[in-house]
């Protein structure tokens, strides 16, 4: 398995992170959930399903302060990097990457990726039609509906994934983009993801409006 006995932390105990967390569970990855809030604002059903699959959950000031050893981590989108939590492990210099990231080193299905500042849900949902009608089967994920770590855990066989990509989850992308994000899984389009960044608008966090060439 791709993540065979290693210690992977993952940031945030919401819906991406449990995904991320489930994936690398299945890839026999030994996991650590940890979150900032205090576990009785979390949602139950999630943490109980998380420790069900032997997955271990630290929240609250015990998860900002956790020591434990980890291969690398993955954050949950909109974990802001200046956070206690974040810092506790990025001033160890573990390697840390986001759950999108996570998603598309899984993933065997080619994605179109599409971002910017207003409509990306508009466009998203209304290419996954275009493309179900045409006969090649997707699913708009990402960041709308699934997690795409969720859909790369079905392993449910899509002809491409439509994949709703917010500023919050390319800022832990590693993998080049822009087009080659998705470039190496298509190689006869040319450009492949849709980009309509706005700049003006990027989250407070983001230092740079650096183009990612």
């Amino acid at each position: 398995m791709r993540y065979s006995n290693q210690n992977v932390a993952v940031l945030g105990a919401g819906l991406s992170g449990a995904a991320a967390a489930l994936l690398l569970k299945a890839e026999g990855a030994n996991v650590t959930v940890l979150d900032s809030a205090d576990e009785k604002k979390l949602l139950k059903s999630t943490i109980d399903n998380l420790r069900a699959q032997e997955i271990r959950v630290i929240c609250g000031a015990a998860a900002d302060q956790d020591t434990g050893k980890y291969d690398f981590v993955v954050a949950s989108p909109g974990i802001d990097p200046t956070s206690a939590l974040a810092q506790n492990f990025s001033s160890r210099r573990i390697d840390i990457i986001g759950e999108l990231e996570l998603g598309w080193r899984s993933c065997e299905t080619p994605v179109i990726a599409i971002t910017g500042t207003n409509g990306k849900t508009t466009t998203t949902e209304m290419l996954a039609q275009m493309l179900n009608d045409c006969g090649q089967k997707t699913i708009a994920c990402g960041n709308i509906g699934k997690p795409l770590s969720e859909v790369a855990r079905e392993k449910i066989k899509y002809d491409v994934l439509t994949v709703e990509v917010s500023s919050f989850q390319l800022e832990t992308i590693q993998t080049k983009v822009c087009p080659s994000f998705v470039r190496a899984k298509l190689p006869s389009v040319p450009t492949p993801i849709v980009l309509s960044f706005a700049w003006l608008r990027a989250p407070s966090f983001l230092k740079t409006n650096q183009s990612c060439d």
